[in-house]
């Protein structure tokens, strides 16, 4: 799972050889601080790795969609949904087979 790097320069796409974890991305369309170009480039390098993802792209939302303490572009709605399918994903990854 990739978490937020709250603005900090951007790591590349590398996927590390060792990687086995699965990713969860949430991503918003026209992102000012994530291009399109990027998104595609992780998105390919998760999958010539070999490893399972889901990316979740938004149109219509802000990159800061998540933070509550930017009202300008916080989007409770979308924020829930990700709240939603974040333990989701996790139970789905931690506990195979679970309901």
């Amino acid at each position: 799972m990739n978490v937020s790097r709250g603005g900090l320069p951007s790591l590349g796409t590398r996927v590390w050889p060792f990687h086995r974890a699965a990713y969860q991305e949430h991503f918003v369309a026209d992102d000012e601080c994530e291009t399109a170009e990027y998104v595609e480039s992780l998105s390919a390098a998760i999958a010539a790795a070999g490893l399972e993802s889901e990316f979740d792209l938004r149109p219509g939302a802000r990159h800061w969609f998540f933070e509550s303490h930017r009202p300008d572009e916080f989007d409770p709605d979308l924020s829930e949904l990700a709240f939603q399918r974040t333990p989701e994903f996790l139970d789905r990854q931690l506990r195979p087979g679970a309901p």
